[in-house]
């Protein structure tokens, strides 16, 4: 995929993300497991990587636009160190549960997998 057909997908993400509401969005939701590309409040990430995570934590309830009108209690750190192809980003509360959430669809995890 060259530059511009990326940055096409993208938009196409995001317009799609917006549609129904959603606040994140990863690549593999779209049926593109060969790209690594997550959306965080419609900021692309490529490569996302999570390098440091904080011990502490909370659980809230999330949702996931791939299943519509479920909801689990998730476990996640308050706070991450995320890289990324283009640079390093420190993520606090909601924008770090969003990076968490989105990051595990790049490794096949869901909120289904979150006992309940």
């Amino acid at each position: 995929m060259n530059k511009q057909e990326k940055k096409m997908f993208i938009e196409d993400m995001k317009c799609l993300m917006e549609e129904y509401s959603g606040i994140g969005l990863a690549s593999p939701q779209v049926s593109r497991e060969d790209l690594n590309i997550v959306l965080i409040r419609n900021r692309a990430y490529e490569n996302p990587w999570i390098l440091y995570k904080s011990k502490r934590g909370d659980v809230q309830a999330e949702g996931c636009l791939s299943f519509p009108g479920v909801e689990r209690a998730v476990h996640r750190s308050v706070w991450i160190l995320m890289i990324y192809r283009w640079g390093v980003k420190l993520m606090r509360g909601l924008d770090a549960r969003i990076a968490q959430h989105e990051i595990d669809h790049l490794w096949g995890k869901t909120i289904l997998d979150y006992k309940k």
